[in-house]
């Protein structure tokens, strides 16, 4: 991996599981390729999920989007509660 993707990758990385949709929704829109970030932020999930189903690379975009679908109840943070005002 070239060093300036790398850089790249680590930066989203350090967003963190709250970004998990946003990543998602822009590999589904665009196209880009955040698989690295995902299986960072879900320590692996997909990556062990696809290697069971034996996903060749060139099908794990499609296989991620159909992943997350099956699995992002147990990756999406609650609601925040709403506070009453002091």
């Amino acid at each position: 991996m070239n060093p300036k993707k790398k850089q790249f990758l680590h930066k989203i990385e350090n967003l963190g599981v709250p970004a998990l949709p946003c990543a998602i929704e822009k590999m589904k829109e665009d196209g880009v390729d955040l698989i690295e970030a995902v299986n960072y932020w879900t320590d692996d999930a997909l990556k062990k999920s696809a290697e069971k189903a034996g996903v060749p690379q060139e099908q794990m975009r499609e296989y991620s989007l159909q992943w997350w679908r099956r699995n992002k109840a147990d990756w999406l943070l609650p609601p925040v509660e709403d506070h009453p005002k002091q």
